[in-house]
């Protein structure tokens, strides 16, 4: 799946705001929001200039992964760098990482 880095972050009192522009599609597509996983956030809103369609569910098998601070993966950059997460990519599968430190 393509990434798309935000197109602007505007950071105040420690409170961030992500925007993200896509570019345009005539059919409705998949999008996937990886939040940050070595802090706590609250996702207080979620906007869009088009309507939102529940995702229709994939035929991918789907991994869920139980685990230690070694599966969490706090360290790593990015919440798509953790090991789980690339060996679910590599081997085609939906991951649902349950990693805890």
């Amino acid at each position: 799946m393509p990434t798309t880095p935000a197109t602007g972050l505007v950071v105040s009192n420690n409170l961030a705001q992500a925007t993200f522009t896509l570019p345009a599609a005539t059919q409705p597509r998949l999008v996937q929001i990886w939040l940050p996983h070595n802090c706590p956030i609250d996702v207080i809103d979620l906007t869009a200039d088009a309507a939102w369609e529940p995702a229709t569910p994939g035929t991918q098998r789907r991994w869920v992964h139980y685990g230690s601070s070694i599966s969490h993966c706090e360290e790593a950059a990015t919440p798509i760098e953790v090991w789980p997460v690339a060996v679910a990519r590599t081997l085609g599968l939906d991951i649902y990482n349950l990693g805890l430190s």
